[in-house]
Protein backbone atom coordinates (compact mmCIF):
# COMPACT_ATOMS: atom_id res chain seq x y z
CA UNK A 1 0.00 0.00 0.00
CA UNK A 2 2.82 2.37 0.96
CA UNK A 3 4.61 1.57 -2.30
CA UNK A 4 1.45 2.44 -4.22
CA UNK A 5 1.12 5.77 -2.45
CA UNK A 6 4.79 6.54 -3.10
CA UNK A 7 4.46 5.62 -6.78
CA UNK A 8 1.29 7.66 -7.13
CA UNK A 9 3.01 10.62 -5.43
CA UNK A 10 6.06 10.36 -7.61
CA UNK A 11 3.88 10.14 -10.70
CA UNK A 12 1.96 13.22 -9.60
CA UNK A 13 5.18 15.17 -9.09
CA UNK A 14 6.48 14.06 -12.47
CA UNK A 15 3.28 15.05 -14.27
CA UNK A 16 3.18 18.38 -12.48
CA UNK A 17 6.77 19.12 -13.52
CA UNK A 18 5.96 18.25 -17.11
CA UNK A 19 2.93 20.56 -17.11
CA UNK A 20 4.63 23.46 -15.34
CA UNK A 21 8.10 23.44 -16.99
CA UNK A 22 7.03 23.97 -20.62
CA UNK A 23 4.74 26.80 -19.57
CA UNK A 24 7.71 28.63 -18.02
CA UNK A 25 9.72 28.14 -21.20
CA UNK A 26 6.87 29.38 -23.38
CA UNK A 27 6.34 32.37 -21.15
CA UNK A 28 10.06 33.20 -21.35
CA UNK A 29 9.92 32.94 -25.12
CA UNK A 30 6.90 35.22 -25.27
CA UNK A 31 8.64 37.83 -23.15
CA UNK A 32 11.74 37.65 -25.31
CA UNK A 33 9.67 37.84 -28.46
CA UNK A 34 7.82 40.87 -27.12
CA UNK A 35 11.10 42.62 -26.49
CA UNK A 36 12.31 41.79 -29.99
CA UNK A 37 9.08 43.03 -31.52
CA UNK A 38 9.34 46.28 -29.61
CA UNK A 39 12.93 46.73 -30.76
CA UNK A 40 11.96 46.04 -34.35
CA UNK A 41 9.09 48.50 -34.14
CA UNK A 42 11.37 51.13 -32.60
CA UNK A 43 14.02 50.59 -35.28
CA UNK A 44 11.42 50.84 -38.03
CA UNK A 45 10.11 54.05 -36.51
CA UNK A 46 13.60 55.53 -36.35
CA UNK A 47 14.24 54.62 -39.98
CA UNK A 48 10.95 56.19 -41.01
CA UNK A 49 11.80 59.35 -39.07
CA UNK A 50 15.23 59.55 -40.70
CA UNK A 51 13.70 59.15 -44.14
CA UNK A 52 11.15 61.87 -43.41
CA UNK A 53 13.82 64.38 -42.36
CA UNK A 54 14.41 65.38 -45.97
CA UNK A 55 11.34 66.59 -47.81
CA UNK A 56 10.20 69.24 -50.24
CA UNK A 57 10.31 72.82 -49.02
CA UNK A 58 9.74 76.12 -50.79
CA UNK A 59 9.78 79.52 -49.11
CA UNK A 60 7.75 82.34 -50.62
CA UNK A 61 10.46 84.79 -51.60
CA UNK A 62 9.90 87.56 -54.17
CA UNK A 63 12.39 87.81 -57.01
CA UNK A 64 14.46 90.48 -58.64
CA UNK A 65 17.35 90.40 -61.02
CA UNK A 66 20.36 92.42 -59.91
CA UNK A 67 19.68 94.50 -63.03
CA UNK A 68 15.89 94.87 -62.93
CA UNK A 69 15.75 96.76 -66.22
CA UNK A 70 18.61 94.77 -67.81
CA UNK A 71 20.96 97.76 -67.67
CA UNK A 72 24.02 95.53 -67.50
CA UNK A 73 26.28 98.19 -69.01
CA UNK A 74 26.07 100.04 -65.69
CA UNK A 75 28.86 98.68 -63.46
CA UNK A 76 26.69 99.08 -60.38
CA UNK A 77 24.38 96.33 -61.59
CA UNK A 78 27.21 94.06 -62.72
CA UNK A 79 28.28 93.65 -59.10
CA UNK A 80 24.92 93.94 -57.35
CA UNK A 81 24.24 90.25 -56.67
CA UNK A 82 24.84 90.75 -52.94
CA UNK A 83 22.50 93.74 -52.80
CA UNK A 84 19.80 91.97 -54.80
CA UNK A 85 20.05 88.82 -52.67
CA UNK A 86 19.77 90.76 -49.41
CA UNK A 87 16.89 92.79 -50.82
CA UNK A 88 14.94 89.63 -51.68
CA UNK A 89 15.67 88.25 -48.22
CA UNK A 90 14.43 91.36 -46.45
CA UNK A 91 11.23 91.42 -48.47
CA UNK A 92 10.68 87.82 -47.34
CA UNK A 93 11.41 88.80 -43.73
CA UNK A 94 8.74 91.49 -43.99
CA UNK A 95 6.25 89.11 -45.64
CA UNK A 96 6.27 90.99 -48.94
CA UNK A 97 5.53 88.66 -51.82
CA UNK A 98 5.54 91.31 -54.55
CA UNK A 99 8.66 93.20 -55.62
CA UNK A 100 8.25 95.45 -58.62
CA UNK A 101 11.10 96.27 -60.95
CA UNK A 102 10.84 99.94 -60.03
CA UNK A 103 11.07 99.21 -56.30
CA UNK A 104 13.90 96.74 -56.74
CA UNK A 105 15.89 99.06 -58.98
CA UNK A 106 15.59 101.95 -56.55
CA UNK A 107 16.55 99.86 -53.52
CA UNK A 108 19.54 98.25 -55.25
CA UNK A 109 20.92 101.69 -56.16
CA UNK A 110 20.35 102.88 -52.58
CA UNK A 111 22.32 99.88 -51.28
CA UNK A 112 25.13 100.35 -53.78
CA UNK A 113 25.45 104.08 -53.08
CA UNK A 114 25.29 103.53 -49.31
CA UNK A 115 28.17 101.05 -49.48
CA UNK A 116 30.25 103.37 -51.62
CA UNK A 117 29.68 106.30 -49.26
CA UNK A 118 30.42 104.26 -46.12
CA UNK A 119 33.05 101.79 -47.31
CA UNK A 120 34.43 103.29 -50.51
CA UNK A 121 33.40 100.30 -52.66
CA UNK A 122 30.36 98.30 -53.71
CA UNK A 123 32.00 95.62 -55.85
CA UNK A 124 32.44 92.33 -53.94
CA UNK A 125 31.50 91.76 -50.31
CA UNK A 126 32.25 88.56 -48.45
CA UNK A 127 29.57 86.64 -46.60
CA UNK A 128 30.58 88.24 -43.31
CA UNK A 129 30.60 91.77 -44.72
CA UNK A 130 27.40 91.26 -46.69
CA UNK A 131 25.62 90.16 -43.53
CA UNK A 132 27.13 92.76 -41.25
CA UNK A 133 26.92 95.75 -43.58
CA UNK A 134 23.71 95.19 -45.49
CA UNK A 135 21.58 93.17 -43.09
CA UNK A 136 22.97 94.47 -39.82
CA UNK A 137 23.82 98.10 -40.58
CA UNK A 138 21.67 99.15 -43.52
CA UNK A 139 18.52 97.26 -42.59
CA UNK A 140 19.22 97.08 -38.82
CA UNK A 141 18.27 93.41 -38.89
CA UNK A 142 19.81 91.06 -36.35
CA UNK A 143 18.11 87.69 -36.80
CA UNK A 144 20.80 86.14 -38.97
CA UNK A 145 23.99 84.14 -38.59
CA UNK A 146 27.05 83.42 -40.67
CA UNK A 147 27.93 79.74 -40.71
CA UNK A 148 30.69 77.62 -42.19
CA UNK A 149 29.25 74.37 -43.54
CA UNK A 150 30.74 71.06 -44.60
CA UNK A 151 27.71 69.21 -45.99
CA UNK A 152 24.75 70.09 -48.19
CA UNK A 153 22.48 68.52 -45.58
CA UNK A 154 23.14 71.55 -43.39
CA UNK A 155 21.50 73.79 -45.98
CA UNK A 156 18.49 71.49 -46.28
CA UNK A 157 18.07 71.44 -42.51
CA UNK A 158 17.97 75.23 -42.38
CA UNK A 159 15.34 75.34 -45.11
CA UNK A 160 13.23 72.74 -43.31
CA UNK A 161 13.37 74.92 -40.21
CA UNK A 162 11.88 77.75 -42.25
CA UNK A 163 15.12 79.72 -42.63
CA UNK A 164 16.35 81.41 -45.77
CA UNK A 165 19.91 80.91 -46.99
CA UNK A 166 22.17 83.21 -48.98
CA UNK A 167 25.22 81.51 -50.48
CA UNK A 168 28.31 82.87 -52.25
CA UNK A 169 29.31 80.89 -55.31
CA UNK A 170 31.74 80.56 -58.15
CA UNK A 171 29.35 81.52 -60.94
CA UNK A 172 31.55 79.82 -63.50
CA UNK A 173 31.06 76.52 -61.71
CA UNK A 174 27.32 77.17 -61.48
CA UNK A 175 27.32 77.36 -65.27
CA UNK A 176 23.82 78.79 -65.56
CA UNK A 177 23.06 78.79 -69.31
CA UNK A 178 21.61 82.30 -69.00
CA UNK A 179 24.89 83.81 -67.79
CA UNK A 180 27.09 85.60 -70.26
CA UNK A 181 29.99 83.18 -70.68
CA UNK A 182 32.04 82.28 -68.77
CA UNK A 183 29.91 83.62 -65.92
CA UNK A 184 30.80 85.64 -62.83
CA UNK A 185 33.65 84.35 -60.70
CA UNK A 186 32.00 85.85 -57.61
CA UNK A 187 28.24 85.52 -57.35
CA UNK A 188 25.70 85.41 -54.53
CA UNK A 189 22.29 83.73 -54.68
CA UNK A 190 19.28 83.09 -52.46
CA UNK A 191 18.41 79.48 -51.64
CA UNK A 192 14.68 79.31 -51.00
CA UNK A 193 13.79 75.63 -51.32
CA UNK A 194 14.62 72.02 -52.00
CA UNK A 195 13.08 69.50 -54.41
CA UNK A 196 13.45 66.01 -52.98
CA UNK A 197 12.40 64.16 -56.13
CA UNK A 198 15.04 65.80 -58.32
CA UNK A 199 17.56 66.49 -55.52
CA UNK A 200 17.78 70.12 -56.52
CA UNK A 201 18.11 73.34 -54.60
CA UNK A 202 15.55 75.97 -55.60
CA UNK A 203 17.09 79.42 -55.81
CA UNK A 204 16.35 83.00 -56.67
CA UNK A 205 19.41 83.71 -58.80
CA UNK A 206 19.74 87.46 -59.40
CA UNK A 207 22.30 86.93 -62.16
CA UNK A 208 19.58 86.46 -64.78
CA UNK A 209 16.07 87.75 -65.39
CA UNK A 210 15.06 84.08 -65.56
CA UNK A 211 16.49 83.32 -62.12
CA UNK A 212 13.25 83.08 -60.17
CA UNK A 213 12.94 79.56 -58.77
CA UNK A 214 16.00 78.41 -60.75
CA UNK A 215 17.00 74.87 -59.81
CA UNK A 216 20.53 73.55 -59.41
CA UNK A 217 21.34 69.93 -58.65
CA UNK A 218 22.36 69.66 -55.00
CA UNK A 219 25.84 68.23 -55.63
CA UNK A 220 26.63 70.65 -58.42
CA UNK A 221 25.45 73.60 -56.38
CA UNK A 222 27.30 72.55 -53.25
CA UNK A 223 30.54 72.28 -55.21
CA UNK A 224 30.05 75.84 -56.44
CA UNK A 225 29.69 77.37 -52.97
CA UNK A 226 32.77 79.46 -52.28
CA UNK A 227 33.14 82.60 -50.24
CA UNK A 228 35.22 85.44 -51.65
CA UNK A 229 37.03 88.42 -50.13
CA UNK A 230 35.62 91.92 -49.95
CA UNK A 231 37.17 94.18 -52.56
CA UNK A 232 37.43 94.75 -56.28
CA UNK A 233 37.59 91.17 -57.59
CA UNK A 234 40.47 90.16 -55.36
CA UNK A 235 42.25 86.85 -55.73
CA UNK A 236 40.55 83.91 -54.02
CA UNK A 237 43.12 81.71 -52.30
CA UNK A 238 40.95 79.14 -50.55
CA UNK A 239 37.53 77.52 -50.64
CA UNK A 240 35.46 78.52 -47.64
CA UNK A 241 31.86 77.31 -47.67
CA UNK A 242 30.26 80.09 -45.66
CA UNK A 243 26.58 80.95 -45.85
CA UNK A 244 24.17 83.47 -44.36
CA UNK A 245 21.17 82.00 -42.52
CA UNK A 246 18.22 84.38 -42.12
CA UNK A 247 15.34 83.72 -39.78
CA UNK A 248 12.13 85.55 -39.07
Amino acid sequence: MKKSIILIGALAVFLTAILIWPQDVVEDEIVVNNVNIENIETNNTNIAQEESIIQDVLLDVPFTSQAPFANWADARYQDACEEASVLMAMKWVNNKIVLTKEEANQEIIFLVDWQYENYGSYVDTSVQDTAQRLLGEYYSYVDYQVKNISTLQEIIEELLQGNLVIAPTDGRTLANPNFTAPGPETHMVVIRGYDLATKQFITNDPGTRLGEGWKYHQDHFFRSIRDYPTGDHLQINSVEKNIIIISK
